[in-house]
């Protein structure tokens, strides 16, 4: 960090690099491996890192018919935008203002996502199992029904969070809490 001459300070930001990378080492693969209708779509998928995490690229096809990225800000929208543009299999890349979070942005690529899907439709759109396909309580493979919304990405509340905790512990899965987030930062 500097200093101006008036008094007033100047932040520098580090430049921002894109890694691409074999997209076995994303963060989400397993998880989209096990989600996508058409899990031989991970044959053309890359791992995009920004900053530190490695995320999951997926490419049309099948019964894919859109892929979307989230980002923070519009500079590293634009970067992975660039990354993706020609590549075979994300046609139409764009860099779009999200609906969800608010706020944030999204790289989509492919088809637009219709408005007004209803959430089982949107699962369908992107070619990835909806949550009637996941394990429920009652299921043979013992899930709870707090195990299947957190494998699609949900929030728990504090009182499921000690529930799968208290009735799953030997599952293997990670529980980030922001109380887990503050550790990690530290």
């Amino acid at each position: 960090m500097s200093w101006e001459a008036a008094g007033t300070r100047q932040q520098h930001h580090a430049p921002l690099t894109i890694s691409v990378l074999p997209a076995h080492v994303a963060y989400d693969y397993e998880h989209m491996a096990n989600s996508l209708l058409d899990p031989e779509l991970l044959a053309g998928a890359i791992a995009i890192r920004v900053f530190r995490a490695p995320l999951l690229a997926i490419p049309v096809g099948g019964r894919r018919r859109g892929g979307t990225l989230s980002v923070n800000s519009v500079p590293v929208g634009e970067a992975i935008a660039a990354v993706l543009s020609g590549l075979h299999g994300f046609p139409d890349v764009r860099l779009t203002v999200a609906t969800e979070p608010v706020g944030g942005y999204a790289v989509e690529w492919g088809e637009p996502l219709p408005a007004c899907l209803p959430r089982h439709a949107r699962h369908e759109f992107y070619g990835i199992r909806g949550p009637a396909d996941y394990p429920s309580q009652d299921d043979s493979a013992g899930f709870t029904a707090a195990e299947g919304r957190l494998a699609l990405g949900a929030s728990l509340t504090v009182a499921e969070q000690h529930a799968v905790r208290r009735e799953a512990p030997a599952r293997a899965f990670v529980l980030v809490t922001n109380s887990n987030r503050d550790q990690e930062a530290a």
